[in-house]
């Protein structure tokens, strides 16, 4: 019996080796360019799933003003997130934990509080609107980071390559570094790195005054899967518009990649059925 458990690790350990060796022989035989096109798409398809948790940390002018401690899972586009604030939220709501489950299309969520009715409060949206409540501030003002496009909601690198004026800084083994016009007054720096697989792991935007808009993205791979670990976002103070430095940065202090992940928690059709009519139809209670 050990001696077939032995072969078997053997042989699942000789197939992951197998799989690793010839994405780098794939990625070794491809222009530098073409090393950061492929890995642009097994950033959209490697990554199916996930678990894992972490934090959001919120400065202002490098003064951190707010932490939010979350826990997600998610797969195949669906998700589901738990945010606890340490520290209520400063408003009048004062909010001191949320949850999000989305199915992908349609995103249930509910904010808790001891100032609001019922100590919490429940809404949906579809597609960005929130269904049935007025007055509402959108979604990602409470959880600002789809979890599910970490690796390219922000970056289409096939886009920026396909672009005509996109002009190359350097390109090499260690690095692809271009830019390219985002307007008549707005271009993007792109930095990919081959330790990080040629995933993208700086960008900036600048504009005639300056950088106003930096992103740093930190990666790990794990079980021949590259995801992002860390996240960091800058915007630069502009005295035009009267705003500060802010920096927003996501990190996990742990997670696991295309993690066997239960579904249930993203069948929304119980919770919706029983939820939606008491809570969104009838936010002050039927008539």
């Amino acid at each position: 019996m050990i001696g077939k458990v032995h072969l078997l690790l053997i042989g699942l350990l000789a197939a992951a080796g197998e799989r690793a060796f010839a994405q780098r022989s794939e990625l070794a035989e491809l222009p530098p360019v073409g090393r950061v096109r492929l890995a642009a798409v097994h950033a959209r398809t490697d990554l199916k799933s996930g678990a894992g948790r972490g934090r959001i940390t919120m400065r202002s002018e490098g003064k951190t003003v707010e932490t939010i401690a979350f826990q997600t899972t998610f797969k195949d586009g669906q998700y589901a997130v738990t945010a606890r604030y340490p520290l209520p939220r400063k408003g009048a709501e004062a909010i001191m934990m949320q949850t999000m489950v989305s199915d992908g299309d349609l995103t249930f969520a509910t904010r808790f509080s001891s100032r609001l009715r019922d100590g919490y409060d429940t809404y949906i949206w579809h597609g960005g609107r929130i269904v049935g409540r007025n007055g509402l501030a959108a979604p990602t003002e409470f959880f600002p980071y789809d979890v599910t496009r970490l690796a390219y909601g922000f970056v289409n690198v096939p886009k920026i390559l396909d672009k005509s004026d996109v002009k190359l800084l350097a390109a090499d083994d260690a690095q692809v570094q271009m830019t390219y016009l985002l307007s008549s007054t707005t271009r993007g720096t792109l930095l990919c790195e081959g330790h990080s697989g040629f995933n993208v792991t700086e960008l900036t935007v600048e504009d005639g005054v300056g950088p106003y808009h930096a992103l740093k993205i930190g990666w790990e791979r794990e079980r021949d899967v590259w995801y992002v670990r860390r996240y960091h976002e800058k915007w630069f103070a502009r005295e035009r518009l009267k705003s500060k430095d802010r920096e927003r940065i996501l990190e996990y202090d742990d997670f696991e990649p295309n993690a066997e992940v239960d579904e249930n928690p993203f069948d929304l059709s119980r919770v919706v059925d029983g939820w939606y009519n008491d809570r969104i139809m009838y936010p002050h209670g039927k008539p």
